[in-house]
């Protein structure tokens, strides 16, 4: 989408700019419908899925790889790579910074998704911490909190392992004026 030009691009970006501003409620109801037909119900792939065709993650991977100068994609091509050539030697080589900018944001956002989880998964062994902290007690505070010091250490961890990965993507993925 970044470097392909085809007719109504701009307006195939705008409607998916528009889907990533949408509330995760307003899906809900038609992902449970989804998952059901395809009886991923009450399985953690109907919970992993959606988190892995992120609106947001294909929207930083977009301007992620408007930075990446077109005069290099072409120059491969002069020098007869196909277009997966390109993308795979070229492209995602690049794109690294970015692709583990998407990674840590998405996982971080599929790790306190708690809408999706309630809906499919009807086993609460099954259920993610996000969802099982909803059954704490409010009287039995040191739990509750103890419960909330364990859900966020994973993902201090990973932000901590990978700040620099992360602030080089995000960095890189602003375009540059032309």
């Amino acid at each position: 989408l970044a470097k392909f030009q085809f007719p109504c691009k701009r307006l195939l970006f705008f409607c998916y700019v528009l889907v990533m501003l949408l509330p995760v409620q307003v899906g809900v109801v038609v992902a449970y419908i989804f998952f059901d037909r395809i009886h991923l119900t009450d399985s953690l792939a109907g919970v992993v899925l959606p988190g892995a065709f992120s609106t947001f993650g294909a929207f930083l991977m977009y301007q992620f790889m408007r930075t990446i100068p077109d005069s290099t994609l072409e120059g491969a091509r002069i020098e007869g790579a196909g277009e997966l050539t390109v993308f795979v030697r070229i492209a995602l080589p690049q794109a690294k910074a970015g692709i583990a900018s998407m990674v840590i944001l998405v996982l971080i956002d599929a790790w306190n998704v708690v809408e999706l989880p309630m809906l499919l998964l009807r086993r609460q062994a099954l259920q993610p911490m996000s969802v099982l902290l909803r059954y704490s007690v409010i009287g039995e505070s040191d739990t509750v909190f103890a419960s909330i010091v364990v859900f966020t250490i994973p993902m201090l961890l990973i932000f901590t392992l990978f700040q620099d990965s992360l602030s080089e993507g995000i960095a890189y993925s602003v375009p540059i004026k032309k």
